[in-house]
Order: C-alpha cells, then sequence, then structure tokens
C-alpha cells in the first residue's frame, strides 16, 4: 500500500462520524461554537464575544477556524443568520483535527521506528476512547494536539542529523498552539529539556530554547492586539482568572496529585496492558535480542515519547486543578510507545500483513460507523436537543424584548444562542467586559433574574430556582421552559 498512514487515518473518521450526529453540543464545543458564530455574522476577528460580552478565556486560533467554516456556509447560503449551524458542523473541525493529528504521528513514528510501528501507533490513537470521546464536548484540544504534535516532528527531524534550526523551527507550531490554548504549549520546553538530557544531546539545548521565544513571537502579536484594544479587563480575565485560577485550583477546586493516574487506569483501555508492559518488552529486547547493537539502535528513538509522556503526567499532577482534556498531549506519545510495543511483542505485525489486515478492519469500522450514523440521524431530535427544537420558534415568534437566564450553564445557554438567535443574559450589566460567563454555576430557590414585566427567562432544569407563580409559560420541552416575566415577580 503506497499510503498506509489512510488505515489509521479512516479508523480516527469511522470513531468520529457517530458524534456529528447530535442537536445539542456539550460544554465547551457550545460556548465556542456561540463565540466563533457570533464572530462569523459579526465580521470581527480580533475580539470574541459570548452574546454581548466579550470573552477572554481562550485565544483565537481553533476559534478562527470554526467562524471560518461558519463564515463559508453564510457565503455560499448553506447557513442561515436565523437558524444557527447545525451541530454537525461545529464538531466537522474537530474531527478533521483529530484526523490530521493521527496523518501527524504516523509521519513522526515512520521515521523513528518504520512504517509497520507508524501504523499500529495511529491505530492506538485512532482507537483510544478518551481521546475520540472529547469530540462530542470539545474544540480547541485537537487543534492544540496537532501543534504539539508538529513541534514533535521538528523535533524528531532534528535529531536524525543534529540540524539546530529544526528544532528552532519547532516554535512555529508550538506558538500556535499558545494560539489555541493559553500558555499550555510552553510545557513542552521543560520536557524538551529532559529529552535532550537523557539522549545525551547537550549541544542542541540552546537551540530548544530559543525555539520558545520563536513561539512567543508567533503568539505576541494576538496578545497586543486585545490588551491594546481592551487593556487591564482582558489581562485580568485572560491572566488572571483563566490561567492564574486554574493553575491555582481556585477556579475548580483542587484535585488529588495522583489523578492522572488513576484517571489512566480508569480509562485508558485495552492499551493500558502495552503501555505497562513496554519497560520489559524494551529491556528483555535490549538485553537477549540478537544483535544488540541494531536493538540499541532501535529503542533509543523511544526516549522520546517515553519523556514526554511522563514529563507532560508530571507537569500537569504539579497543578492543583486536573481535567482529562488536559491530558491530551500524552495520548499522542503512549501511542507511539504502545505501536511500537504492539508490533515487537506480536510476531505478526512485523510482516507486511499488518497492512491488508488494517485495511479490512478498517473498512468494517468505516461501514459499522456510517451504519450507526445513520441510524442515530433517523431517530432526529431527541433529549436536550429535541426539547432545544420544540421551544426555539416559539422564542423566535415572541416579543423582542430581554431574553434571561432564570436557570442555565454556560453551555446551555450558547446552545439556546446557536437555536434562537438569542443569548439568555445573566446580570443587569451584559455589555460590558467578560460579565456573560459570570453566571453562578449553580442557583438556589430564592434566585430571580433582573428581568422586568414582559422579558423571557429561560431554565433549563436540574437545580432549585423555578419560575415564580404568576409567570406565563411561552414554551416548554424537556428540561427547557421558557416563560414571560409577570408584573408581580422582583428580580435581585
Amino acid at each position: 500500500m503506497r499510503r498506509p498512514w489512510i488505515i489509521p487515518f479512516v479508523a480516527m473518521l469511522a470513531m468520529g462520524l457517530p458524534f456529528m450526529v447530535s442537536w445539542w453540543a456539550r460544554w465547551d464545543s457550545a460556548v465556542h461554537a456561540a463565540v466563533a458564530w457570533r464572530m462569523a455574522l459579526s465580521g470581527d476577528w480580533l475580539s470574541m464575544w459570548a452574546g454581548e460580552s466579550s470573552y477572554f478565556n481562550k485565544p483565537p486560533l481553533a476559534i478562527w477556524v470554526l467562524a471560518g467554516v461558519f463564515k463559508a456556509g453564510l457565503a455560499c447560503g448553506l447557513l442561515s443568520p436565523d437558524t444557527g449551524p447545525p451541530v454537525w458542523l461545529i464538531r466537522a473541525p474537530s474531527l478533521v483535527a483529530a484526523m490530521l493529528c493521527v496523518r501527524l504521528l504516523v509521519a513522526i513514528v515512520t521515521r523513528t521506528h518504520g512504517v509497520t510501528s507508524a501504523v499500529a501507533a495511529g491505530w492506538v490513537l485512532a482507537l483510544t476512547p478518551p481521546f475520540f470521546v472529547l469530540l462530542n464536548e470539545k474544540v480547541v484540544d485537537f487543534w492544540h494536539l496537532l501543534g504539539l504534535l508538529g513541534v514533535l516532528w521538528c523535533w524528531v527531524r532534528g535529531a536524525e542529523d543534529g540540524r539546530t534550526r529544526w528544532l528552532v523551527a519547532g516554535g512555529v507550531p508550538m506558538g500556535l498552539a499558545l494560539l489555541c490554548k493559553p500558555a499550555a504549549a510552553l510545557l513542552a520546553l521543560p520536557v524538551g529539556l529532559a529529552w535532550l538530557a537523557c539522549a545525551r544531546r547537550w549541544r542542541l539545548m540552546p537551540a530548544l530554547l530559543l525555539s520558545g521565544m520563536v513561539a512567543v513571537a508567533v503568539a505576541a502579536p494576538w496578545y497586543a492586539a486585545m490588551m491594546a484594544r481592551f487593556g487591564d479587563a482582558f489581562v485580568h480575565a485572560h491572566f488572571g482568572r483563566e490561567i492564574g485560577a486554574r493553575a491555582s485550583g481556585a477556579g475548580f477546586g483542587p484535585d488529588p496529585w495522583w489523578w492522572y493516574g488513576w484517571w489512566l487506569g480508569r480509562r485508558y483501555q485495552p492499551w493500558l496492558v502495552l503501555l505497562l508492559a513496554a519497560p520489559a518488552v524494551l529491556w528483555v529486547q535490549r538485553r537477549w535480542g540478537s544483535h544488540r547493537a541494531t536493538g540499541q539502535q532501535e529503542t533509543e528513538p523511544l526516549v522520546l515519547p517515553v519523556v514526554w509522556s511522563v514529563g507532560w503526567l508530571v507537569l500537569l499532577s504539579c497543578f492543583p486543578d486536573k481535567r482529562s482534556a488536559y491530558a491530551v498531549p500524552v495520548y499522542a506519545s503512549m501511542a507511539w510507545v504502545c505501536g511500537v510495543v504492539m508490533v515487537r511483542v506480536i510476531p505478526a505485525l512485523r510482516a507486511t500483513r499488518l497492512l491488508p489486515m488494517g485495511e479490512v478492519v478498517a473498512g468494517v469500522l468505516l461501514a459499522g460507523s456510517v451504519g450507526v450514523t445513520a441510524w442515530v440521524a433517523s431517530r432526529g431530535p431527541s433529549g436536550d436537543g429535541g426539547a432545544l427544537v420544540a421551544v426555539a420558534p416559539c422564542v423566535r415568534a415572541a416579543e423582542p424584548g430581554r431574553v434571561w437566564s432564570g436557570e442555565m450553564r454556560h453551555s446551555d445557554a450558547a446552545n439556546f444562542y446557536l437555536c434562537t438567535g438569542r443569548w439568555p443574559r445573566a446580570s443587569m450589566n451584559d455589555g460590558e467586559l467578560n460579565i456573560a460567563l459570570d453566571a453562578p454555576f449553580f442557583y438556589d430557590a430564592a434566585y430571580r433574574p433582573p428581568a422586568v414585566a414582559g422579558d423571557l427567562v429561560v431554565y433549563a432544569g436540574g437545580g432549585a430556582a423555578s419560575p415564580p407563580p404568576g409567570a406565563e409559560v411561552v414554551a416548554q420541552a424537556g428540561r427547557l421552559t421558557v416563560v414571560r416575566w409577570p408584573d408581580s415577580a422582583r428580580g435581585r
């Protein structure tokens, strides 16, 4: 097969297709899609807005990609400003980024361990449940990983001939990763220094440090433009609340230091066995291999994925706030290790029979995925998505007025905006900087939005807050209830 990377590429497509059929964007994907949709409608590509308030939480690169897709759909007449983008279009760019991650991983491992191990590594990444499940709720993480894999490719290329220019060039994809998630890509620098120290490549360390300066230079123009336009409001929200609060654990609360080990032990299946067996397999082959020199030459490139995996996990464990999405950078390096170990443990895979077998399995996976996707699509909207589709026409037909959040989390409000064009407000101060996402995560029974008579108030259920007596129900479906605020009720 002339292009063996197509096999895991198709496997990633098969894993992602069922997530394209949905009527409800989950968690961060909903908020980022709403920001991108507002960007596509307004044409303001510098600042980002969640409803009528600025959004400073994330850099813009992944959101720019999504907004560009929406803009193209609007220009071609495939999307309407009144109805919003479908969820499959929100998730399609993330699926493309995930497939490109698989492709780039195959290219990296091909340079270090050959085509067979590379295809196996691509298979492992595509079939890693914590990786492909993120398509259900994330937008920026796949583009962030793609940038980090670009860094790894440059490092591998530079290590082949010892030329420092490739390590310096790795600062470009690192800078693009910085424009996806704030500051996280800079953790690659201490990991890279640890790799060079383990490989005794001391001469390359200054070039690696220089790549960090290149990365900052790539990301700096957007940061400079945002600080010039929004000043202290951007600095406080982006560096203080988003980066500082998450790093200190003040944003979502601290987790134990062993959290990532516990998570991988539960979720990194079925590949955990290969990962745990990797040290023993490599040691045995180095100790009793028939050609010790050849064995040493083959195992040395694994220093990079091992150091990358351990280094990222150690650094991430130093921060109190821990999330499964933060561990995305290690999924690719662990797939690299698992792919190499798989080929060495199973002798049949060392021959070319892996490729035709992979073609058959990938084809079966894709056919099954298409069947599941078609079956889910035929069922129509259900759950939260069905409720949203049901209430949307009533909301659009109601008097414009103001729409308030009676009890809605940020992702609920974002989904409501994508479907109806109205973002439920959480504060009288909406329109100021970064207010829309200051709504409480939990509501008590006494909570009342600052609405006046005639305003629409949306409740998403699941909490203690409820419409006041005398409120006119405009629309209700599932856990969504839209009411007209009565004269007798007073907001707080």
